[in-house]
């Protein structure tokens, strides 16, 4: 079977050296976890590349914050994610755990039918 990229968390196979993955939804997955996890400037060689939604833990969580991290996830999984489009995003914070930002995307890559779904904290 096919391997696409390194399985994250990093760890150890006896196969392949460092653990694969051998699927297109987990790789699809990582990469959209990657991508809104990341801060624009953390990759040095494409310093465009990030959501950065730890910005949206630090900043005042007013009524039009949710709307613009949808759309700054939106616009970067078009920039970088082309072939998956965003379905619906929920983002917000539970209110006994107001440091902890949830967010659930639901995505789909309609050329090869597959739809799922990625929880996260931030």
């Amino acid at each position: 079977m096919a391997k696409f990229n390194l399985q994250i968390p990093i760890t150890l196979s006896e196969e392949d050296g460092l653990s694969m993955t051998d699927s297109i939804s987990t790789n699809v997955r990582q990469s959209l976890i990657m991508l809104v996890k990341t801060n624009p400037g953390e990759r040095l060689w494409d310093p465009g590349f990030g959501v950065g939604a730890s910005q949206f833990l630090f900043a005042h969580l007013g009524e039009n914050a949710p709307s613009e991290l949808a759309s700054r996830i939106r616009s970067q999984v078009a920039a970088f994610l082309p072939a998956v489009r965003i379905e619906d995003i929920q983002a917000g914070t539970d209110p006994s755990k107001p440091e902890v930002l949830g967010l659930k995307i639901i995505y789909s890559i309609p050329s090869i039918g597959l739809r799922d779904t990625v929880e996260m904290s931030i």
